[in-house]
């Protein structure tokens, strides 16, 4: 659809969380993102997080609220989050000012 529509976009395959994320997790949380080595996208591309205005995610099941809680913390003002839940649902959150 992109090149068709004459767009670009560079997809990057990365950990999302930003250094420092894990603080956020529950303490008792069993979070499997926490405990897998995935190399962080920033450092691929030299940004922040809070550098994307639309950031995509695919939650390991039930981290879906500590990724919400990161992208509250890290993204830029009116950045939006778009989340793959299942076959059937995906959400979407915008970063509003508090």
């Amino acid at each position: 659809f992109l090149t068709r529509a004459g767009l670009r976009a560079e997809t990057v395959h990365g950990n999302f969380f930003p250094a420092g994320a894990e603080h956020l997790a529950k303490r008792q949380a069993n979070h499997a993102s926490l405990f897998h080595q995935v190399p962080s996208a920033y450092q691929t591309l030299d940004l922040q997080c809070d550098d994307f205005a639309l950031i995509f995610a695919y939650p390991w099941p039930g981290e879906h609220h500590y990724l919400q809680e990161v992208f509250r913390v890290f993204a830029a003002e009116h950045a939006l989050l778009l989340m793959f839940l299942g076959p059937y649902e995906i959400e979407l959150f915008r970063k509003v000012p508090d």
